[in-house]
């Protein structure tokens, strides 16, 4: 994430750079008049006005390592945007753009499917997947790797219906079928990296995308091919019904029955996650605790919210039931919650009407295309959905971010020939008369155009002097979880401090963890770590006074501490009330899991048993399974009831074991029933 996100912010800064240079020469070059740019700089400051006034500036400013957003980041997306929709003119100007970054998807699907089909590739052979069936490539993680295919198999399978649509040229009446097999085969490449992804977000966004496209055409066309997007829409919205009857009902732990075998091909594995997916379902309980806490933290500061960046501290404060036990999130998992949580009342509306208005804008100029551009801005338009609609069971990353500011940009340069000229952005009379005539001839000066030009330059210069810094800060040394603290935390705590959190949290809870052994075998340097974990962690509370996992490191470290040091007794007990205080349902020393104790069972009538256990303190849930045919175990049941629970399942000789779960990858061993 930290590479993605300096490599994308120095190109941009250089490409900004040159743009100011090339529109203070040029005045066809500078930004044209559009709502939806005005609505993007508005957006930008809601989110710059709510980060002063949130509750860690510095966070909302920076971001950190394992997210590297925040204020500055979305600067440079707004810098892009702006040049991209000031330097592409033309309808090829724009295509050549988008199948550019076609083929940089292209490559990257092919990568993802040898993988898959342990094929290797050179200079891939490790790459950081985030499980053995779901895929996540060159982007780690496989939600990452989804968003961004899932938006260019929309746009490949654009340019394949803007190839059917054009009428081939006289004497070459394959040059239309070799341009739809060629995308048709982008676009399977694509869809091939959507499916080993397995992420259920990017198959919502899929049906969304193609919902979209065939209201449009539905809207568009005549004849045959209305009542062609017709009869999808109602095969769309039959096939949702169902999947979504099935998906909440309690009777079932999985929407899709697939067979363990499937798991053996190639994306049977990540198909079978996606089919698996229900209400009860950790993955999905633990969104509709954020949301839950999010919607709690939004009425408490509806104005201009918590800040950029700051969800966590809303999920520790209103997190209750499952989210006290749940792995925490530093993410919404839903854009439009997270918006709302950081930004307030104003980031919200401005998020709605940019991404609406461009909706609008992309219909409407595809209503005025011929046939063939036609297709290809309703199908980017179906792009955009699609996008919209998984970033409500997701978050954007630098990648999920460039694809849709490409697609923001297309539609505000596509914004003046679509609205009719009384609807054009125009300048307000006071504004028109402060930035006059006569203001306009002093920017015309020569002067002023080099030091305007020249300033673009120091800015650009400067980014890329503090993407360096952040590069050497985050670049390390590693320490390898689990070893001792050592000089090279100081150093990455001191070579960029705005984003030292990270380092600064790995003292604390490593330190913890020693603690004991060093004090007693190198008292010395236990005495020189704690000296440098008391000076930061005054630090860290003076910049981040609202983060509940800083406080849980540190009353973890302080109590630990305090055993061999008395002196430190209050220093613990203060940490340990400001930790309860941020984060009031969750359990700052967590004891160990184990098993559901008692249980029993009973027999019902028609040959049932009824299961009864009592829960274990501290779990956030209790899974039970039973035992098929073929020996492997199913699970057929989630329990987030902390009381005694029961269960009602079918007896015959038929086995059944449980176990408790904080969350998945953090439970107990398993139970069998007697």
């Amino acid at each position: 994430v930290v590479g993605k996100a300096l490599w994308s912010r120095s190109l941009i800064a250089v490409a900004f750079a040159l743009w100011a240079m090339l529109a203070l020469m040029h005045p066809g070059y500078r930004p044209p008049r559009s709502w939806l740019l005005v609505l993007l700089v508005a957006g930008y400051c809601a989110t710059v006005l709510s980060a002063g006034f949130g509750v860690s500036p510095g966070h909302s400013l920076w971001s950190d390592y394992e997210r590297m957003q925040g204020v500055v980041d979305q600067a440079h997306w707004v810098a892009l945007a702006v040049v991209l929709a000031s330097v592409l003119h033309t309808p090829p100007g724009w295509r050549a753009l988008l199948q550019a970054n076609l083929a940089a998807g292209a490559a990257m699907a092919c990568i993802v499917t040898a993988r898959a089909l342990d094929i290797g590739v050179p200079y891939f052979g490790a790459l950081p997947e985030s499980s053995p069936t779901r895929l996540g490539g060159p982007f780690g993680n496989s939600s990452y790797l989804s968003i961004y295919m899932l938006v260019n198999l929309v746009l490949a399978a654009g340019f394949a219906a803007r190839a059917w649509a054009t009428v081939a040229p006289p004497g070459d009446p394959g040059g239309r079928r070799g341009g739809v097999f060629l995308w048709a085969t982008v676009a399977a490449l694509h869809l091939a990296g959507v499916v080993l992804s397995g992420s259920v977000g990017g198959f919502a966004g899929l049906i969304a995308s193609t919902g979209f496209a065939a209201l449009g055409f539905a809207w568009l066309c005549r004849g045959r091919g209305r009542f062609a997007a017709v009869a999808l829409l109602v095969v769309l919205a039959t096939v949702c019904t169902v999947l979504g009857t099935r998906f909440v009902d309690p009777e079932r732990t999985a929407t899709v029955a697939l067979e363990r075998s499937a798991v053996a091909w190639p994306g049977g594995g990540a198909l079978r996650y996606v089919a698996r997916v229900h209400l009860q379902r950790p993955s999905v309980q633990s969104r509709l605790a954020a949301w839950e806490a999010g919607w709690a933290g939004f009425t408490q500061r509806p104005l201009l919210g918590w800040g950029p960046e700051n969800f966590d501290t809303v999920f520790g404060l209103f997190g209750s039931g499952y989210a006290g036990t749940a792995e925490p999130h530093d993410r919404a998992h839903s854009v439009l919650i997270e918006r709302a949580v950081t930004t307030g009342v104003a980031g919200l509306a401005t998020w709605l009407a940019l991404w609406g208005g461009a909706l609008v804008v992309l219909v409407l100029a595809a209503r005025r295309a011929p046939p063939p551009e036609r297709a290809l801005t309703m199908f980017v338009a179906a792009a955009l959905a699609g996008h919209l609609m998984q970033l409500q069971f997701l978050f954007d990353t630098a990648a999920g971010t460039l694809v849709s500011t490409v697609l923001l940009a297309y539609a505000a340069r596509l914004e003046p020939g679509t609205l009719p000229p009384a609807r054009w952005l125009r300048v307000p009379a006071p504004l028109a008369r402060v930035f006059g005539p006569r203001a306009r001839a002093v920017c015309r000066r020569p002067g002023v155009r080099a030091a305007a030009a020249a300033a673009a330059v120091v800015l650009a210069v400067s980014g890329l002097a503090i993407n360096g810094t952040i590069l050497k800060a985050a670049d390390e040394r590693y320490t390898a979880p689990g070893s001792l603290p050592t000089a090279v935390v100081a150093d990455g705590i001191e070579a960029f401090p705005p984003l030292a959190a990270f380092y600064r949290k790995y003292l604390f809870g490593e330190l913890a963890r020693s603690w004991p052994s060093l004090h007693e075998q190198n008292p010395e340097q236990a005495g020189r770590l704690l000296r440098l974990a008391d000076r930061e962690a005054a630090a860290t509370l003076e910049k981040e006074p609202w983060n509940w996992r800083i406080a849980h490191l540190l009353a973890r470290l302080y109590r630990v501490v305090a055993d061999t040091r008395p002196d430190y007794e209050a220093t613990a007990r203060s940490h340990l009330a400001r930790a309860h205080e941020l984060a009031p349902a969750r359990d700052v020393f967590p004891a160990p899991l184990v098993p559901p104790a008692d249980l029993a069972s009973s027999p019902l009538p028609g040959g049932r048993l009824q299961l009864r256990w009592r829960p274990s303190p501290g779990a956030g849930y209790h899974v039970i399974a039973q035992a098929a045919e073929s020996g492997a175990w199913r699970a057929i049941h989630y329990a987030y009831d902390p009381a005694p629970g029961t269960l009602a399942v079918p007896g015959g000789g038929v086995r059944y074991r449980s176990r408790a779960c904080r969350y998945p990858g953090d439970c107990s061993a398993w139970k069998e029933w007697p």
